[in-house]
């Protein structure tokens, strides 16, 4: 199976932690490290993400095309920007960060960039939510480096 590396950017407060963690914990703990999580008190997939960088391990989880580590960089192989939807005054700013990102050449994913758009259920999985931050994306240009398309998921996929 192949490597790839994988780096989350996005707001302060958008869920990136929670996102990583809920990775981990799904596909990528071992037996031992869900016990050694379980006798820390560690409860809540935000909590996943410190416990590994205070320990010095790896972060990292498996998936049909391969395994991620999450790392920091500028052109990793899949790059995720965290959105939250419960906070629609960070939007229009969000979109302009990425769109600043792209063309000054700060993130520039090798193979696939996409939107997550967090906190769902904190607004009741609204669909008019969800297309409201989309069409907040849309509105930003993106230099041509991406289109934007709405699954039918939580989330708006860019291709590069």
């Amino acid at each position: 199976m192949r490597v790839k590396s994988l780096s989350v950017f996005g707001n302060d407060g958008a869920g990136k932690k929670a996102l990583i963690g809920s990775f981990i914990y799904k596909c990528g703990l071992e037996l031992p490290q869900l016990k050694q999580l379980e006798s820390e008190g560690i409860g809540r997939y935000e909590e996943i993400v410190p416990f590994f960088e205070k320990n010095g391990r790896p972060q990292s989880f498996y998936s049909p095309s391969g395994t991620f580590i999450i790392q920091k960089s500028q052109t990793p192989d899949v790059a995720f920007w965290v959105v939250d939807a419960s906070d629609s005054s960070s939007w229009g700013s969000s979109a302009e960060r990425l769109s600043a990102a792209l063309s000054g050449g700060m993130l520039n994913p090798l193979e696939k960039l996409i939107i997550v758009v967090s906190k769902m259920d904190s607004v009741n999985w609204s669909e008019q939510t969800f297309k409201d931050v989309v069409g907040a994306f849309n509105a930003v240009n993106m230099n041509n480096k991406c289109d934007i398309t709405s699954p039918h998921q939580s989330k708006a996929e860019l291709t590069i």
